[in-house]
């Protein structure tokens, strides 16, 4: 139970952060609540890839979309509204490609590497694309309700979002080795579709039929992409790199400053959807394939 625990607590920090925190207002009582949940959603997917025994960009792809799926179809209703749009956007397209692909993926393989360089420009990518979607997401959010938007807590909530991300990755270091209980997937997967039984499936109905079939064969592909069972590795980033996640708030904070009322960013969220839903359709559709062709 040790490694489940340091799972759902350092996978909730990351991807709380980075699906919630580095893009909009989030009150400080509801961070905490917040990444538990997140945390679960994570932990859900990351026990399916571990006891299928599956490794690799496609058992990673196809678990970011579960991930995804959970949040926005069975922790909220995101996926059930504009469909068939919504069930690509939230669930893959920033979930799967940049929360978990980006955030978790890939910047931990960045500040693993062995020069500070990759985990630096990873870090200030992010910060980056945080200031400009403030411009169009953060100040629309705060306008709405009739609050003026400004830098001071943008910035202030960026270094809580790094603090929790390097958190997040530093719980992953420590993590045993000893795999989780096999029950405990059983008991999540349960959770999860009774919650969505209770709240979604009947509201929605049909259309809520979708992500019990998605989560469904998302799961069969991972079995299939699956090896010998055990636990997966993250390794281990050196006390040193986190450094590198200074460059974060250090490009994302100036940023903000200068181009928060241009004009353009309005229209930002369109080249986002753009291309993120392309390139997360079709990442999914080459790992549902790959798995599909793989032989048993």
């Amino acid at each position: 139970m040790r490694r489940a625990f340091g799972l759902w607590i350092g996978l909730g920090l990351i991807l709380a952060a980075a699906s919630e925190l580095m893009f909009w207002p989030v009150p400080m009582r509801e961070i905490g609540p917040l990444a538990g949940v997140y945390g679960l959603a994570g932990l859900l997917a990351f026990l399916m890839v571990e006891r299928a025994g599956a490794r690799g960009l496609a058992a990673m792809i196809v678990a970011g979309g579960i991930f995804g799926l959970t949040i926005e179809g069975v922790i909220v209703q995101q996926v059930y509204l504009h469909l068939p749009f919504s069930l690509v956007w939230t669930p893959l397209a920033w979930h799967a490609l940049l929360s978990v692909g980006v955030a978790l993926v890939g910047l931990r393989m960045a500040l693993c590497a062995p020069t500070m360089r990759p985990g630096v420009a990873v870090s200030a990518a992010i910060g980056l694309f945080a200031a400009l979607w403030a411009g169009y997401g953060w100040t629309g959010f705060l306008q709405e309700e009739g609050r003026a938007a400004s830098t001071l807590p943008f910035a202030a909530q960026m270094l809580v979002a790094t603090a929790m991300i390097a958190a997040g990755h530093n719980v992953l270091d420590r993590v045993p080795d000893a795999p989780a209980p096999r029950w405990l997937l059983t008991i999540l997967a349960a959770m999860a579709l009774g919650l969505w039984a209770a709240a979604w499936a009947g509201p929605f109905f049909p259309l809520s039929l979708c992500v019990p079939v998605l989560g469904g064969v998302s799961f069969l592909a991972i079995l299939r992409l699956g090896g010998p069972d055990g636990p997966a590795g993250f390794g281990r980033v050196a006390p040193r790199r986190y450094l590198a996640l200074l460059a974060l708030p250090a490009v994302a904070i100036p940023v903000d400053a200068l181009v928060r009322d241009a004009p353009w960013l309005s229209n930002f969220n369109v080249p986002v959807a753009v291309v993120t839903v392309v390139a997360s359709t079709l990442l999914w559709c080459w790992a549902m394939v790959r798995a599909a062709r793989r032989r048993a």
